[in-house]
């Protein structure tokens, strides 16, 4: 009888093609650290919740060891290398005291997880002080190194990590472009964020994520994003909306 990993094999069916998810929620060398602060006076992470989050995120020394990774490919050497983009750290990868982000601080922080995690913003974020002009550049980019402990499929990245890195791409995005935007820090929440499948992530591997702004209305931030694979090739789609709670009432 035949397996029925193998039977479901979607590069023999191509079921990754057609699918579709939707999760709903009931809440409507470019390494120059010169002008970057001493070790001794970094914070330890940017705080979203200050109106210095971006100052601070610009401080902030990229572990090094992320850098050499990804600067060891020809193809992500070139990002990184892009000057419009910075290289940031990234707070929910950084573990705290308290059980916050221990799900990508820790559960999938390891050699057979996400190894290699490192966010690429638009440079201009640090030298605006309002809304980037509408263009096709990524706003935010996600390079990731993908183990075979995130499998489904032999040697293919599991759907649900996929929705939950990407989750967490926008959700970064977002708040980048808010802090350029607004003064506004009340929680911002994924209301809704649709997925569409394209071709299976093959692992272990080195995938790109790209984030984009597309629109504000009021307490609505709506985004999109993509996974690509080190060819170029489009793997996932997403598109989400995000919404920022009301002022608590007096």
């Amino acid at each position: 009888m035949m397996e029925i990993s193998k039977l479901l094999d979607p590069t023999k069916f191509g079921i990754w093609a057609r699918t579709r998810a939707t999760a709903s929620f009931n809440l409507s060398e470019s390494f120059d650290f010169s002008d970057r602060a001493p070790f001794d006076s970094i914070p330890s992470m940017a705080d979203w919740r200050s109106p210095e989050y971006l100052t601070t995120l610009r401080k902030l020394i990229v572990e090094q060891h992320e850098l050499d990774f990804f600067n060891s490919y020809e193809w992500t050497h070139k990002l990184l290398n892009n000057p419009s983009y910075t290289a940031v750290t990234t707070s929910s990868r950084t573990p705290k005291s308290s059980p916050e982000d221990d799900f990508f601080a820790k559960t999938l922080r390891s050699s057979s997880t996400i190894s290699n995690w490192l966010l690429l913003i638009r440079s201009a974020f640090f030298t605006s002080d309002g809304p980037l002009p509408s263009t096709d550049q990524p706003d935010a980019l996600v390079l990731l190194n993908l183990g075979r402990g995130v499998n489904g499929f032999t040697n293919t990245a599991h759907g649900g990590l996929l929705c939950a890195v990407l989750d967490e791409a926008l959700s970064m995005c977002v708040e980048v472009c808010r802090h350029n935007q607004t003064t506004s820090r009340n929680n911002l929440y994924t209301a809704r964020l649709e997925f569409d499948f394209r071709r299976p992530v093959l692992t272990p591997g080195i995938v790109l994520l790209k984030c984009w702004l597309q629109s504000v209305e009021g307490r609505k931030w709506r985004v999109r994003g993509q996974i690509l694979d080190s060819s170029g090739g489009v793997c996932v789609e997403a598109a989400g909306l995000w919404v920022e709670a009301r002022d608590p009432m007096l």
